[in-house]
């Protein structure tokens, strides 16, 4: 039981540093031009209001992966402290 709740916070922690990464790549390319536009991750900016959706969309996600992070570190945290009670009682 503890394993699969282990399990399940390093994944979320995982999803979270993923997402961050990906918004945080969609907030610094907001501004440049589609036709500039290299990578795959790469926006495609048309005009000044697409670019002001992307940076404000990229903002949003990047605070949105940032909770689930920080959510799945206290999962991870309360499975450890529950794990070390259940050593002390057993020991």
């Amino acid at each position: 039981m503890i394993n699969s709740v282990l399990a399940q916070g390093i994944q979320g922690v995982n999803r979270g540093l993923s997402g961050m990464q990906e918004a945080a790549h969609r907030v610094a390319t907001a501004m440049v031009p589609a036709s500039a536009s290299t990578t795959p991750l790469s926006a495609t900016v048309e005009t000044p209001k697409d670019a002001l959706n992307e940076l404000t969309t990229g903002l949003v996600e990047l605070k949105l992966y940032r909770v689930q992070a920080e959510a799945s570190t206290k999962v991870i945290r309360t499975a450890d402290e529950t794990l070390g009670t259940l050593l002390d009682v057993k020991a």
